[in-house]
């Protein structure tokens, strides 16, 4: 796992109410540089955690350390993320299907907010001044139309300048689509489709870790059955 995946794991947490103290103890970050990238990047903790909160008792009794625990749970997320079988890693760690699914998750957000970021800064650099080039197609766009309109109304336009024309549109607003896709505005309808795409592909990962499943019980059952014939 990268430094930067680490880094965005570290995020995720602080801001779900995990202190920086405990963190730096489960990553192995000095929290010197955790309080760093906090402050540099605007981290902010949107709730907080009594469990995970460093602090003392009425009596002032040191808190028992987790780094077991943290250990377990950093291998977790490291192995969801080399992709490894999802019932490989439920046996490998002995944890039940809602603690999987809870750790890829997390480790999903993480990786979102990652491709995110670069997503942003690829844009920020090839695409300054983005808006201002969309604002010059809408105008070219219009300036399409009232051409085609008044050419009509004139009765001057031919089949072949109409279709110069459509052309020309059809080509600004694919190239307009395009930029308008590159820097991430979409429209309510297209955020349903992703939306819908990703849970699509969710069943689908399920669908195949099932049939890989099935198979290997019948494998199994083949080499009873011939073991029993031998015999």
């Amino acid at each position: 796992m990268s430094n930067e995946d680490i880094k965005l794991l570290i995020k995720t947490e602080y801001e779900n109410g995990t202190s920086m103290s405990v963190l730096s103890k489960k990553y192995n970050i000095k929290l010197n540089t955790i309080k760093g990238w906090s402050y540099k990047e605007k981290w902010i903790k949107k709730k907080e955690n009594t469990t995970t909160k460093r602090g003392t008792t009425s009596k002032k009794k040191k808190q028992p350390k987790k780094k077991v625990v943290f250990d377990k749970d950093f291998e977790i997320k490291e192995d969801i993320m080399r992709n490894l079988p999802k019932e490989q890693i439920i046996q490998k760690h002995s944890i039940c299907e809602r603690t999987y699914y809870k750790k890829r998750e997390s480790v999903r957000m993480a990786m979102l907010e990652r491709t995110e970021k670069m997503t942003d800064e690829i844009i920020a650099d090839v695409y300054p001044n983005l808006k201002e080039m969309l604002m010059s197609m809408s105008k070219v766009k219009k300036n399409i139309i009232i051409t085609t309109i008044n050419k009509s109304k004139d009765g001057k336009a031919n089949v072949k300048d109409l279709q110069a024309l459509e052309k020309q549109f059809d080509i600004i607003k694919k190239m307009e689509n395009e930029l308008k896709k590159t820097g991430k505005l979409l429209t309510s309808y297209e955020l349903l489709e992703i939306d819908k795409a990703l849970t699509d592909e969710e069943i689908q990962l399920e669908k195949i870790e099932t049939e890989k499943a099935k198979n290997r019980d019948d494998i199994k059952d083949e080499n009873i059955s011939i073991t029993i014939k031998g015999v």
